[in-house]
Formats: structure tokens, sequence, C-alpha cells
């Protein structure tokens, strides 16, 4: 199998929420963020136009309360606010900024080099590592 890598930079075109799941239609895949307490969420990114129907090998716990959080938009970026953290999501590379309520800066990507995939071989299994930088 070759190695084939592309940039993960790709823009919002819209999102939508599912109970406690915002999912980010870009211009290249997809992205979304479950919101599974008030202080932890679960980012998932495809390169592709369609979601793997595979679940995730290491994230297997179910939450059984969907936690309160609000959404605001505006032409820049797309704001998801929990009682204890903001994720601030940049529609313009998709990149992915978690704050405090304060708005002091908890973990970032850098925005610029955007996420990567890169095909791989795990177990016998065809799929892609996804990386990013944080600033």
């Amino acid at each position: 199998m070759g190695v084939a890598s592309n940039s993960g930079s790709a823009s919002v075109v819209s999102h939508k929420t599912a109970a406690n799941v915002v999912i980010f239609t870009l211009d290249k895949g997809g992205m979304s963020l479950k919101i599974c307490k008030d202080d932890l969420v679960v980012v998932k990114y495809t390169n592709s136009d369609n979601w793997p129907s595979k679940s995730s090998l290491a994230v297997t716990k179910k939450w059984k309360l969907v936690p309160d959080f609000n959404i605001s938009e505006t032409n820049e970026q797309v704001v998801i606010s929990t009682k204890r953290m903001k994720i601030v999501v940049n529609k313009a590379t998709n990149a992915i900024k978690f704050t405090d309520l304060k708005g002091n800066l908890l973990l970032a990507e850098d925005g610029v080099n955007g996420k990567t995939m890169v095909q791989a071989m795990i177990a016998g299994i065809k799929t892609f590592n996804c990386s990013t930088q944080l600033c």
C-alpha cells in the first residue's frame, strides 16, 4: 500500500446538532464534536464524504446524560459553550480551540498546518492516522 497524505485544512460549510453532537460539513470531509460532559469532548474528523461505520476502539463509554450546551456563530467561528468551557471552531480552517469560560486558552490547534491524514495499515485494516499541531 502506498503512503498518501493530505492536509486536513478545510473550511466549514455548515453545521447541525443531533442530541449532544455538533456535526460540521466541511468543503473536504467532515468533523463532529460530541459533548460528553461539561469538560469532555470527543472530536472525530474525516477527509471522506462519508463517516466510517465502525465504532471507536478508543472511546467506548456511553454517556447517559446529555450536558447542556449552547451554540453561537459569527462570520469567522462557531462557539459551543458548556458550563465549564468553550469550544471555538474556526470556519476558515476548521481548527479547534478550547478555552475556559473567561476565554483563557486551554488547548488549541495551530490553525495554519491543519489536520493531516496519512494512510496506514493497522491490524491488517486499511485506515488513516490523523494528526494535528498544537499552538
